[in-house]
């Protein structure tokens, strides 16, 4: 496998249509992600921005520090950034704490279903809440 340094972890979504397939439950099945936790399902993390303003570089390494502790991340979460311009418009309208402004906004998807919305660059709300959504691991 790549170096932890070298390893790309945070992907773009480029259209609505990307959007759906990245936060579809059948995506991650289709993709064979399920080898570990059968039953369980998988977590996708994506920051919610404004195209002028950009994702949020700050947290960009909390993303690696969050996805190396894990035991075999790459079967149970993905993080991605996603700008205003190409979220679907029953994702815009339904935003916990209104629409995006430049302020970073993050939002947890398992199962095509909004899971939690995260107002802010805060570390210590986005590694408790995936903690709390991420799938366990089977024994």
């Amino acid at each position: 496998p790549p170096k932890k340094a070298a390893q790309q972890i945070l992907f773009k979504i480029d259209s609505t249509e990307h959007f759906h397939t990245v936060v579809s439950a059948e995506n991650h099945k289709l993709a064979g992600k399920f080898s570990i936790a059968k039953d369980s399902d998988f977590i996708v993390v994506i920051d919610l921005h404004l195209d002028w303003c950009g994702p949020c570089e700050i947290m960009e390494n909390n993303y690696r520090s969050l996805f190396f502790a894990l035991v075999n991340a790459t079967e149970r979460i993905e993080f991605f950034t996603a700008s205003n311009d190409i979220l679907p418009e029953e994702i815009k309208t339904k935003l916990q704490f209104g629409p995006l402004t430049c302020k970073p906004r993050f939002a947890i998807f398992m199962s095509g279903e909004k899971k939690c919305e995260i107002d802010g660059a805060d570390y210590t709300t986005l590694e408790t809440n995936v903690n709390r959504f991420i799938p366990q691991m089977d024994d």
